[in-house]
């Protein structure tokens, strides 16, 4: 039986939650403590009006980093399709997983909201804030993070027009910097160039590959064989 402990209280037990207007009512008193890392899980299924409701929007424009994992299935729908890139062009930053265990909004190490059912957010979904369950969904949440793909890249890119970096020494070096995460500064320096030189060439192969961002840039690279 979940402990019925009242939202607010310093006590660890979690807290139920029955329906999408209680969690998303908790995610805006969250919100006034102006959180700095907010974490959340879109299940299969979960509905655009769900995922839009228990989606901390005001979060997303107050600055605060905003971290999103979709399945993938959710993206055959053309309305929840829309509303995660209406989320990712609001700051969210957004990536889509081939599998996502249940609904999550992990703030900061302070508390979670989970719905352990895949197919809603609003099913008995609880909150904890005991630091051992907290500490375990971060870990869970990082390792799906670091493997979904962009949502923009979230279907294997077939593209036969898009175009191989040149592999000339240049560019192969800067392709070595940045698979090792060298910041720009000392990338630059290590190859002799100005900053504005090798940003420019990072650009330049992020036009190459197609690639909107360093993340999708590295993950066509991959794709390539090239990292």
């Amino acid at each position: 039986m979940v402990s019925q402990t009242p939202i607010g209280s310093t006590a660890t037990d979690p807290v139920s939650l029955t329906t999408t207007i209680r969690i998303e009512a908790l995610l805006d008193r969250l919100g006034r403590d102006r959180p700095g890392d907010v974490r959340v899980f879109h299940p299969a299924r979960i509905g655009v009006c769900v995922a839009m409701r228990t989606t901390p929007h005001r979060l997303i424009t107050s600055g605060a980093r905003v971290r999103i994992v979709s399945d993938r299935r959710n993206l055959e729908d053309a309305e929840l399709r829309a509303a995660l890139r209406q989320m990712q062009s609001s700051g969210a930053h957004v990536r889509v997983a081939r599998s996502v265990p249940h609904y999550l909004t992990l703030i900061d190490q302070r508390i979670a909201a989970i719905a352990p059912k895949a197919e809603s957010a609003s099913d008995k979904a609880v909150t904890h804030r005991s630091p051992t369950m907290i500490s375990g969904m971060r870990a869970l949440f990082d390792l799906t993070w670091r493997t979904a793909d962009t949502l923009d890249d979230g279907s294997p890119d077939t593209d036969p027009d898009v175009d191989s970096p040149r592999t000339d020494p240049v560019t192969c070096e800067i392709i070595r910097l940045l698979s090792e995460g060298v910041g720009d500064e000392e990338a630059a320096a290590e190859l002799g160039m100005s900053l504005r030189t090798f940003r420019r060439h990072v650009a330049g192969i992020k036009d190459m590959v197609k690639a909107r961002s360093r993340f999708q840039t590295a993950v066509r690279l991959a794709r390539r064989g090239l990292l």
